[in-house]
């Protein structure tokens, strides 16, 4: 079964990024990756203070994650309007 699933987990992986050069963090930054996109997949105006307790945050900091991954979320949607660093 875990064969299954890592095959079938590997060829979604492949099918998604096929082609491209992508970076996929590892150890504490890949569980602080994971934790946030939780927290932003969880995070509703009432639950802040659960979500803080449940993950050992502060209230500002589950914001600050809900804040960086709503900006990631946004910019992975709409792309950037702006090229940084072309100045013209």
């Amino acid at each position: 079964e875990a064969f299954r699933l890592a095959r079938a987990a590997t060829l979604a992986i492949a099918e998604f990024h096929g082609g491209r050069q992508w970076y996929l963090p590892r150890g504490d930054d890949l569980a602080t990756a994971l934790r946030d996109a939780e927290i932003y997949r969880r995070a509703r105006r009432g639950n802040i203070q659960e979500l803080a307790r449940e993950y050992g945050l502060t209230d500002q900091h589950v914001w600050r994650v809900v804040r960086q991954q709503r900006a990631l979320h946004l910019r992975k949607i709409q792309g950037d309007l702006f090229n940084e660093g072309d100045e013209q």
